[in-house]
């Protein structure tokens, strides 16, 4: 649903079968690729909403009704204009991110501790 969402009123259906089976893809990889990393996310919210919404940005410059696939005129400065649009919620996600880990790691509330854990 992450990856559909920002084309589904401007995609024809073939196109949003074909994103949504390549955000499958996409999430399998980051999924595995995180528990690889050992990096705990129980609910895949990197998979989904990450590479999801990531691949969604890409999507919609190419299969919209006016996107590359079918020679849009604007279809290269929507690309541009979305690329744009998330290297700038990538860097506010990160920032907030670090700052908000960081003081509750400094806090010491970031993790249990090693008994409530093993005791889940």
């Amino acid at each position: 649903m992450v990856a559909l969402c920002a084309g589904c009123n401007d995609m024809p259906i073939w196109a949003g079968v074909a994103t949504g089976g390549v955000a499958g893809i996409i999430y399998y990889g980051i999924h595995h690729l995180m528990i690889k990393m050992h990096v705990d996310d129980p609910l895949d919210a990197v998979a989904v909403h990450g590479g999801g919404g990531i691949w969604e940005l890409i999507a919609v410059a190419l299969f919209r009704h006016d996107g590359i696939v079918f020679n849009g005129e604007n279809a290269m400065q929507t690309l541009k204009s979305n690329g744009i649009g998330m290297l700038a919620i990538i860097d506010w996600t990160s920032v907030l991110c670090i700052i908000m880990f960081s003081l509750l790691r400094y806090m010491g509330l970031l993790r249990v501790s090693k008994e409530v854990e093993l005791r889940g």
